[in-house]
């Protein structure tokens, strides 16, 4: 993926992946180029990937560059991909709003029976 930075990029990065004790995220970055349009920033080719995490964990990943590197860039999503899942989310979006809606429908029925009753039943 294209990324834009304001900082040149480490070749390699590593790092614990939050609320996943015992996973690090991996990344690497190519191609890293300093814009030349007035803009003071970085383009490069950004791929990430998921790892065990153990005690140097640096080391392991540069004694397995060329393995990681090809897992990482075959994770990335296509932008047709990424449409695709965003439609489907988008869908079950609109079907869990009906859900909400139906129920939230339900609850205020039942709160209006549960009134009638007391109104008879206490009456």
């Amino acid at each position: 993926m294209k990324v834009h930075g304001d900082v040149k990029p480490d070749e390699i990065s590593v790092g614990s992946v939050p609320n996943k004790p015992g996973r690090a995220w991996v990344r690497f970055t190519q191609n890293a180029k300093q814009e030349k349009d007035g803009h003071t920033g970085w383009v490069y080719d950004e791929y990430t990937t998921e790892v065990e995490d153990t005690p140097g964990l640096l080391d392991e990943v540069t004694a397995n560059y060329d393995n990681l590197l090809r897992e990482a860039k075959a994770n990335e999503k296509t932008k047709a991909d990424l449409v695709a899942e965003n439609e489907e989310l988008a869908a079950q979006n609109a079907t869990l709003k009906q859900q909400v809606a139906a129920l939230a429908d339900q609850q205020s029925f039942y709160e209006d029976c549960i009134a009638e009753m007391a109104e008879v039943v206490y009456a």
